[in-house]
């Protein structure tokens, strides 16, 4: 098993270099994704066995593994349609990819391993956008709810955060913990205390 480190710095003429052999298998990292395949460079039905038997321990290893395969006559492609029928091959299982030449499958090897690379990325990409959002919305969610508090602006609800953290946090802290901690005035320091002490009060409309 050959290992290659980024297929982004590997061109197929490099790759060619690598296939001195009827078979060759190799793992191309991208992005974080490896991808196994198994080159099968010369069709030979009668000789397949082997190969079948290296294929079947791969896709167990691997959960992105293709089977890169040279046919180059009508004779090869009904032989490796045949190959189907006799193993009892499960579609995708692995994925069987049929070309006409050795250039040409490493050109599929080198863009199959790329697209698993930036599937990858992107799919990392939106998780990052989605916490972002959340992070967002819970800061909006946060500055709502202590903008309710009379008096209380925006700058305030900012300080608070950044010093205090949470609603809980700041539902315990005491009128001297919130003046040592933050710019806020002894009047708004008292009203958050009351705010949450005093259920009556918190209970009162908000005058704007």
């Amino acid at each position: 098993m050959v290992y290659l480190p980024s297929v982004l710095t590997l061109a197929s003429s490099s790759l060619l270099k690598l296939c001195k052999f009827e078979v060759k298998d190799f793992i191309v990292n991208n992005g974080g994704v490896s991808v196994a395949f198994i080159f099968i460079t010369n069709w030979d039905y009668q000789n397949i066995a082997p190969t079948m038997s290296r294929i079947k321990k791969l896709k167990c290893q691997f959960g992105h593994f293709y089977a890169v395969i040279t046919v180059s006559t009508k004779e090869q492609n009904e032989s490796f349609i045949k190959l189907f029928f006799e193993y009892g091959i499960e579609i995708g299982r692995p994925t069987f990819i049929v070309v006409e030449n050795l250039e040409i499958g490493f050109e599929k090897i080198v863009n199959i391993a790329h697209i698993n690379g930036e599937c990858k990325r992107q799919n990392a990409i939106s998780k990052l956008k989605i916490e972002r959002e959340r992070s967002v919305q819970g800061m909006e969610a946060f500055i709502k709810v202590v903008t309710s508090i009379p008096g209380l602006e925006n700058h305030d609800a900012n300080a608070l955060i950044q010093a205090i953290g949470s609603i809980e946090a700041i539902s315990k802290a005491s009128k001297e913990f919130i003046l040592e901690n933050t710019d806020l005035s002894p009047g708004k320091a008292e009203t958050i205390v009351r705010f949450f002490k005093d259920l009556k009060y918190s209970l009162c409309p908000k005058i704007i």
